[in-house]
């Protein structure tokens, strides 16, 4: 459906572009700049349904929640990141603060697991580094609720090994991909 947007938004630009320049569409004429915005918009609301670009082949699970719970392990972001061929489709659990939620079908979270809980007397000490930001992609299969940034939660599901994209900046960014089927918001203050 979304390919049929794309290809009928672009038949329909470039016909009233050209119309608009040798000023055949009166329709466009007059209302040119809003008739353009409203095909642009179709346009890229096609293109941003028709690409998925953290797709997910991970199957449902068919243990109980209580069971898969149980059975996934807490495994360090490092170890995400540096073997994610070799722990791809292991299940995991991860906690973390929600910087981006990517609303969609799916949606997609960017969730930071580092931990900056930091003691003062640990700041103070001269070798002291500030924690890196640890972020980890979260496709939501769960059916937590809305998840908001800032929330603090606790992800269970199945890694999926890497997955890059390129966002407006350009550069190629490469994350470790992790299909959530059990997700809880953690209360604030906690």
């Amino acid at each position: 459906m979304s390919e049929f947007l794309i290809i009928l938004g672009i038949l329909i630009l470039i016909p009233a572009l050209i119309g608009l320049f040798r000023g055949h569409f009166s329709i466009l004429k007059s209302r040119g700049r809003s008739a353009i915005a409203l095909l642009s918009a179709l346009i890229l609301m096609g293109s941003g349904a028709a690409m998925n670009p953290f797709p997910s082949s991970t199957p449902p699970p068919t243990e109980s929640p209580e069971q898969f719970k149980a059975a996934a392990a807490s495994i360090p972001f490092d170890r995400l990141a540096r073997e994610a061929e070799s722990l791809k489709g292991s299940k995991v659990h991860i906690s973390g603060q929600v910087i981006q939620v990517l609303e969609g079908t799916p949606t997609i979270l960017r969730v930071d697991t580092a931990d900056y809980n930091i003691s003062p007397e640990e700041a103070m000490k001269p070798d002291f580094e500030v924690p890196t930001p640890q972020i980890v992609l979260v496709v939501r299969k769960d059916n937590a609720g809305r998840v908001l940034e800032g929330d603090k939660v606790e992800i269970w599901g199945i890694h999926d090994g890497l997955a890059s994209y390129v966002p407006w900046t350009g550069s190629k960014i490469t994350l470790p991909q992790v299909t959530a089927y059990y997700l809880e918001i953690k209360p604030k203050g906690s």
